[in-house]
């Protein structure tokens, strides 16, 4: 699997290109520092992969965390024939968590 920040170095390449998204409570956060997306690509060769990101700290309390994994970005809501004749059809995945952090002892 392979991670970027730019888009456009990702997309024509072959393989599956994907952008994932980060909310904490709602609100946008980093996926990498300076950076709200996190482009990949994955390919047949790919077993699963691993993103290691790290969360600012949070106050304590009830937290929502939303991860949302948008397949072929940068494409519109519509189906697109790239050179190969495939079709890229748009969607997206998401997975909310609650995150409880505890008070400082």
């Amino acid at each position: 699997m392979n991670f970027r920040i730019d888009y456009e170095a990702v997309f024509w390449q072959r393989g599956d290109c994907f952008a994932t998204l980060l909310f904490m409570d709602y609100q946008q956060i980093e996926a990498a520092p300076g950076h709200t997306a996190l482009y990949s690509k994955v390919t047949q060769d790919t077993a699963y992969g691993r993103i290691p990101l790290e969360i600012p700290p949070l106050p304590a309390g009830k937290h929502h965390l939303l991860v949302l994994r948008i397949n072929t970005p940068g494409v519109p809501m519509c189906l697109l024939i790239n050179p190969t004749a495939r079709t890229l059809p748009n969607s997206v995945t998401g997975a909310l968590v609650g995150v409880e952090v505890l008070p400082p002892k």
